[in-house]
C-alpha cells in the first residue's frame, strides 16, 4: 500500500512539477550555503594549522627575550644543564621579495642539522640530500615554496633578491617545498641559522628557542629560567588568534545555518501544500482501508526523498560554492591577522557527510508535521476545506502562544551566554523561531486592519484580494515566515554592518591625527630620535608623534606593547574611565597603563586592577587607568609613555613617527617636502598620507564582510524562492474559483490586480 501513495505522491509532482523544483532548490541552496561555508572555514582552518606546524613543529614550549634577542649561547645551557633534549633555535623576520610583486614571506631561519621538523620535512620530498648541502654551504641559500617557485619560474640553483628592511640580500634557491607541505601552505622560505643571521645582521642573535619539554621539566625550567626569558606555552602565542579565527568562523556557519533553517521553511510549505492539495486523495484512502501509520510513513518517506535529492544536489553546489567563499574566508584571515601568504588546506570529507545529513534531517522534520495532520484526519474532516480552515486557524493560535517560552528560554540563554558565542546564537535561533510562529497569526490581523483600506481603494477587488490571502494564510503561512526571517536577516546583519562601518571609521578618524606617518619593517634602522629632530627642523612642520611597538612576552601569552609620545594632536582615544582627563594625565605622568578593551577582557582586567610587565630590570607592575577601544586585532594592545618604555627597556628606536603639518602650511608642498628628507637621508622608510591609511583600512573592512554579503544574498534568494512556492500552490489551488470570478464578469486586468495586490500584501 505504501508504494501505490509513492507512487501517487510522483504522479502529482509530476502534474505540478515547479513546486517539486522549488522544495529541491529550497532545501539545497540551504545545504549548499551550509556545506560551502564549512568546506571554507574547514580549508582555512587546516591552512592555519599546517601553518602553526610549519613554524612550531611539535614545540610544546617557547623561550622568549624579555628584550629583542636571545644570546644563542643560552642554548648550550639549557641542553647541558636542564636536559633538556630538543631546543632548537629559531630567527624569524618578514621579507619582500620584489620580484613578485613585493609580496610578503617569512623566513625561518633554523639550525638544519639540529632540528628534527626539518628532516622530517625533507624525509618527506620537500627538499634532497643536494638542497641540505647547499643551505649548510652555499651563501644565501634558502628553500621556497613550490608556489613561489613556480610564479618566478626558478629552478634548483637559480638565484633571486630578497629584500629585509632597507638591505636587498641576493638568495639562492637550494630546493623547493612540495605542493601541500608544511612550508609551502605557511608561505616560508627555511634557511640555515648562520644565513638568516647573515641577512639580518644579528650575529649570535636569535628570535627565539623552540622545546619539547614535559610538564615537570616546564616546572623546573620556569624556576630556572635564565636571566632575561620568559617561558611560554606555544599554543598561547597564537591563542588570541585562535579565538579570533573561531568567531569569525562561528558567525559565518550561525548566517549559512540561518540560510539552511529558511530552507526547512520552504520544504515545510511545499510538504504542507502537497498534503493541502491531496487531502480528497488521502481522505479517499482512508476510507478505503490505509491505517494512518501507513499514510504518515508515506508522507515521511516522500519528505525524506525530496531531502536526499536536495541534499545531494546541495553538495554539489556546495563545492562550487567553497570554492568562492575559500578565496574570501582566506583572504580576510590574511589582511586581518598574517604578513604572510596564507594557503588552504584540503577539507575534511567528513564535512560533506554533515551536509548530507543536514539536508536529509531538515526535510524529514519539515514533513513530520504535515504527516502527522494528514494521518491524523478522519476522512470525512480530510475531504473538507472548511474543516482544514478551521484547524490551520487553531494551530496558528497555539503557535503564537507558543512564541513566549521561546522568547522566554533565548532570553535566559542570552543573560547566561556571557562572551560566549554559541549559547548567545542559540538565543537568537530561538528568537527567530518564536518570531516565525507569531507570523501566520500576524499576518491574519494586520490583513483585517488592511481591509477596509482596501475596499476603499478598490472596491470589490482590494476587498476579494485581501479575504482570499487572509483564507490562504494555511498555504502561504510558512513561507511568509521564512520571507519575514530571511528579509529580517538582510536587514540586521545589513544595520549591524553599516553600524560596524560607521564605527569603525568614527575610529579611524579619531586615531589617525597626523598628516603623515612615517614607518619602516620591524628592524628598520634610523627611525630614530635623529630623524625626529631633522623633521622638526623643516618650517612645514608644527609637531611630531612618536611610536614604539613591542610584543612582551608573559607566561599567558604575548601582550602588544604600544609605547607612544602623542604629537600636537594628543593621544587621540576614547577613554573608558571615571575621570578620562585625569587618566590621560596620569598616564602622561607614568603612573599607569591604558589596556584596549580586548586586552581587559581576555586578561580579565578592570580599572584599579595591575597589569605585569617583564622588562631587562624585572617586573613592572603598572596599575590599570583606563580603557580605551581599539579596532586593531592580536589579542588587545596595552598603552604607556613612551618615556617610561625607554626608562625600563633602554630601547631607543621608533616604530614609527606621525607629521603634523602647521596650520599655514600646504599640504602637498609639505609632503613633498617630507619626502624629499627622507630620500636624502633615510631611503627605504615608508610614507603614508593618513587619507591613504583610512582607505586601505576601510577596503580591507569592506573585504572582510563580503562574504557576509554573499551569505545573506543566499539567504534571501532562498526564501524567495520559498514564497514563490507558495504563490504558485495558491494560483493553482484557486483556478476553479479564479474561473468562476471571470464567469461573474471580472476583467483578465482586474484578476491580474487582485493576485498583485495579494502578492503585496503577504
Amino acid at each position: 500500500m505504501s508504494s501505490l501513495l509513492l507512487r501517487s505522491a510522483l504522479r502529482f509532482y509530476r502534474r505540478h512539477p515547479a513546486q517539486f523544483v522549488l522544495a529541491i532548490l529550497g532545501i539545497s541552496l540551504g545545504v549548499a550555503v551550509y556545506v560551502g561555508v564549512a568546506l571554507a572555514n574547514d580549508s582555512a582552518r587546516r591552512g592555519f594549522e599546517i601553518s602553526s606546524t610549519a613554524l612550531l613543529g611539535a614545540a610544546t614550549h617557547q623561550l622568549l627575550p624579555v628584550d629583542e634577542w636571545l644570546d644563542e649561547e643560552i642554548l648550550p645551557r639549557l641542553v647541558l644543564e636542564q636536559g633538556i633534549r630538543y631546543a632548537t633555535p629559531v630567527l624569524d623576520a618578514t621579507l619582500t621579495i620584489p620580484d613578485d610583486g613585493g609580496s610578503e614571506w617569512q623566513l625561518h631561519g633554523i639550525d638544519v642539522l639540529r632540528d628534527p621538523r626539518f628532516s622530517a620535512s625533507a624525509a618527506g620530498g620537500p627538499a634532497t640530500a643536494a638542497a641540505l648541502t647547499d643551505l649548510l654551504t652555499e651563501p644565501g641559500a634558502v628553500l621556497i615554496p613550490d608556489q613561489l617557485a613556480e610564479r618566478l619560474t626558478l629552478a634548483p640553483g637559480q638565484r633571486f633578491a630578497v629584500d629585509l628592511g632597507s638591505r636587498r640580500q641576493p638568495a639562492l634557491a637550494a630546493g623547493r617545498m612540495a605542493t601541500g607541505s608544511a612550508g609551502d601552505a605557511a608561505g616560508v622560505l627555511i634557511a640555515d641559522l648562520a644565513t638568516a643571521q647573515e641577512w639580518l645582521v644579528r650575529p649570535g642573535q636569535l628570535s627565539r628557542i623552540d622545546l619539547i619539554l614535559e610538564e615537570s621539566q616546564a616546572r623546573q625550567l620556569t624556576t630556572a629560567l635564565p636571566p632575561g626569558t620568559v617561558l611560554v606555552e606555544a599554543a598561547a602565542r597564537d591563542r588570541g588568534f585562535r579565538q579570533l579565527r573561531d568567531a569569525f568562523q562561528i558567525n559565518l556557519t550561525a548566517l549559512s545555518l540561518l540560510a539552511l533553517l529558511v530552507g526547512v521553511f520552504l520544504v515545510f510549505a511545499t510538504m504542507s501544500f502537497t498534503v493541502v492539495q491531496r487531502r480528497t486523495g488521502f481522505g479517499i484512502a482512508r476510507a478505503l482501508g490505509v491505517s494512518r501509520r501507513v499514510q504518515q510513513r508515506a508522507i515521511i518517506n516522500e519528505a525524506g526523498l525530496i531531502g536526499m535529492s536536495a541534499a545531494l544536489l546541495g553538495l554539489v553546489l556546495g563545492q562550487g560554492l567553497a570554492t568562492l567563499l575559500v578565496d574570501l574566508v582566506l583572504r580576510t584571515v590574511d589582511d586581518l591577522y598574517f604578513r604572510a601568504e596564507l594557503r588552504a588546506g584540503t577539507p575534511g570529507v567528513a564535512v560533506y557527510g554533515q551536509g548530507l545529513a543536514l539536508g536529509v534531517l531538515a526535510a524529514l522534520v519539515a514533513g513530520l508535521a504535515p504527516a502527522l495532520e494528514a494521518a491524523g484526519t478522519s476522512p470525512r474532516a480530510a475531504m473538507s476545506r472548511a474543516t482544514l480552515e478551521r484547524r490551520v486557524l487553531r494551530v496558528s493560535r497555539r503557535a503564537g502562544w507558543l512564541a513566549l517560552p521561546c522568547w522566554g528560554a533565548a532570553a535566559i540563554l542570552l543573560a547566561l551566554s556571557g562572551q560566549a558565542l554559541l549559547p548567545a546564537f542559540g538565543a537568537l535561533f530561538l528568537g527567530i523561531i518564536g518570531a516565525a510562529l507569531l507570523i501566520p497569526g500576524g499576518a491574519r490581523g494586520l490583513l483585517r486592519l488592511v481591509e477596509p483600506l482596501a475596499s476603499a481603494v478598490s472596491g470589490l477587488v482590494g476587498r476579494t484580494a485581501v479575504r482570499s490571502t487572509a483564507a490562504a494564510m494555511s498555504r502561504t503561512g510558512i513561507a511568509t515566515a521564512a520571507l519575514a526571517i530571511a528579509f529580517a536577516t538582510v536587514i540586521g546583519v545589513g544595520t549591524m554592518t553599516a553600524s560596524f562601518r560607521q564605527s569603525f571609521a568614527v575610529w579611524l578618524d579619531a586615531t589617525l591625527l597626523a598628516d603623515l606617518y612615517i614607518s619602516g619593517p620591524d628592524d628598520a634602522e634610523g627611525l630614530d630620535d635623529s630623524l625626529v629632530a631633522a623633521l622638526q627642523a623643516l618650517p612645514e612642520v608644527a609637531g611630531l608623534s612618536r611610536l614604539r611597538l613591542r610584543r612582551v612576552p608573559t607566561g599567558d601569552g604575548e601582550i602588544e606593547l604600544r609605547a607612544q609620545a602623542p604629537g600636537p594632536a594628543g593621544w587621540g582615544l576614547a577613554v573608558d574611565a571615571p575621570d578620562p582627563a585625569q587618566a590621560l594625565a596620569a598616564l602622561a605622568a607614568g603612573r599607569g597603563v591604558l589596556l584596549s578593551e580586548p586586552l581587559a577582557r581576555r586578561r580579565g582586567l578592570e580599572i584599579g586592577t595591575s597589569l605585569s610587565l617583564p622588562t631587562p630590570a624585572g617586573q613592572l607592575e603598572l596599575p590599570v587607568l583606563g580603557l580605551y577601544r581599539d579596532y586593531t586585532l592580536g589579542g588587545g594592545t596595552a598603552l604607556i609613555p613612551l618615556d617610561l618604555y625607554r626608562r625600563h627597556w633602554q630601547d631607543q628606536q621608533l616604530s614609527g613617527i606621525g607629521v603634523h603639518f602647521s596650520a599655514g602650511a600646504e599640504r602637498a608642498a609639505a609632503a613633498t617636502a617630507v619626502e624629499a628628507l627622507l630620500a636624502r637621508t633615510r631611503p627605504g622608510l615608508r610614507l603614508n598620507s593618513s587619507q591613504l591609511i583610512r582607505e586601505r583600512s576601510l577596503a580591507i573592512f569592506e573585504r572582510s564582510f563580503r562574504i557576509t554579503d554573499v551569505l545573506r544574498a543566499l539567504a534571501g534568494l532562498v526564501a524567495f524562492l520559498g514564497m514563490l512556492s507558495a504563490l504558485l500552490a495558491v494560483q493553482l489551488e484557486r483556478g476553479r474559483e479564479l474561473a468562476v470570478l471571470r464567469a461573474l464578469g471580472m476583467s483578465p486586468g482586474q484578476l491580474r490586480g487582485m493576485s498583485l495586490t495579494q502578492t503585496g500584501l503577504l
